[in-house]
């Protein structure tokens, strides 16, 4: 599969930051409101990559021709994992 030469950090579970592997000054954010909701992958070109955070895991579909396109999906299993973790038992 061809890759993206970019990076792609979740910032704060509201924003996606893409960062040029080769020009590191190209910075750009993308608010998750201006994602594509979750389809099933329509092109044999997208990437899938899996983000994990507090509130949950983030699936990204990065188109490999333009790295720009992003579409998500919000996976529900870890955050359940995490407060389960994380929530101490009440003391009897």
């Amino acid at each position: 599969m061809k890759s993206t030469h970019t990076y792609y950090f979740l910032e704060t579970d509201s924003k996606l930051v893409l960062i040029s592997k080769t020009h590191s000054d190209s910075v750009t954010q993308v608010p998750f409101k201006k994602l594509t909701r979750f389809t099933p992958p329509k092109q044999a070109h997208e990437l899938k990559r899996v983000h994990f955070s507090q509130n949950g895991r983030v699936a990204l579909y990065i188109d490999t021709v333009e790295p720009q396109r992003v579409r998500y999906q919000r996976l529900k299993d870890y955050a359940i994992i995490y407060q389960m973790l994380t929530t101490s038992p009440d003391p009897k």
